[in-house]
C-alpha cells in the first residue's frame, strides 16, 4: 500500500535533490566530447533508445543514485513513514559504490538523522553495497533486477550489516511515491 505523499516534502526533494541533479547533468552535457552532446531530457529521463549509447547510460546511473541518496536525506528528514523506518534502525554507515563509473557515496544514520556524501565516509561503514558493473546498477535503478538474483549472481556485493541496508532501501523506495516511474 502506497503511503500518502506529503506536497511540502515533495518541494524539499525537488530543491535538495532534483536541482542539483539537473545542475550535475548540465555539467556532464557540457563536458561531453565528440559527437553531439546529451540533452538534459536524455540524462534524466532516457528513454531506451538514449540508453543506447553508454555515456548518456553511464552518466544517468550516477545522477540516479545520486539523486536517490540525497533524496533519502530528506526523506529522513520530513517523511513521516522514512522517519518511523530511521527511528526502529540502529545507527551506523552505509557505503554505495559503482566502481566502474567512480560512484562513490555514503549514508550516515545517527539518531534516527540521516547525513550523506562523497567519497570516503566519516566513519567506517556498517554495510557496503557495490555494484561491479555499471549496467547492472542501472537495471536495478530502472527496476529491471531481481536483486535476490543479483546477490546470488554477484551482480550485487552487501558486506557488512544487513539490516541497515535493509531499512535504508526501504527509505530509497519512498521517492517513487513522489516521483513515480515512467511507464
Amino acid at each position: 500500500m502506497r503511503k500518502p505523499v506529503r506536497p511540502t516534502v515533495w518541494v524539499r526533494l525537488v530543491i535538495g535533490s532534483v536541482l542539483p541533479a539537473l545542475r550535475e547533468a548540465a555539467a556532464l552535457r557540457r563536458a561531453a566530447t565528440g559527437g553531439t552532446r546529451p540533452g538534459l531530457r536524455a540524462l534524466l529521463l532516457p528513454t531506451a533508445h538514449d540508453l543506447a549509447n553508454e555515456g548518456v547510460a553511464r552518466a544517468h546511473t550516477g545522477l540516479g543514485y545520486g539523486t536517490a541518496l540525497r533524496g533519502a536525506v530528506i526523506l529522513g528528514a520530513h517523511d513521516p513513514a522514512a522517519r518511523n523506518v530511521l527511528a526502529h534502525t540502529a545507527d551506523g554507515t552505509a557505503r554505495f559504490l559503482i566502481p566502474e563509473i567512480g560512484f562513490d557515496r555514503w549514508l550516515r544514520l545517527e539518531r534516527g538523522a540521516l547525513r550523506g556524501g562523497r567519497g570516503v565516509p566519516l566513519a567506517p561503514a556498517d554495510v557496503t553495497l557495490t555494484f561491479p558493473r555499471w549496467r547492472t546498477a542501472l537495471a536495478a535503478l530502472r527496476g529491471e533486477l531481481d536483486e535476490m538474483a543479483a546477490l546470488g549472481t554477484g551482480e550485487l556485493v552487501i558486506t557488512g550489516s544487513l539490516p541497515l541496508a535493509d531499512h535504508l532501501n526501504i527509505v530509497l523506495q519512498r521517492m517513487a511515491d513522489y516521483f513515480p516511474p515512467h511507464k
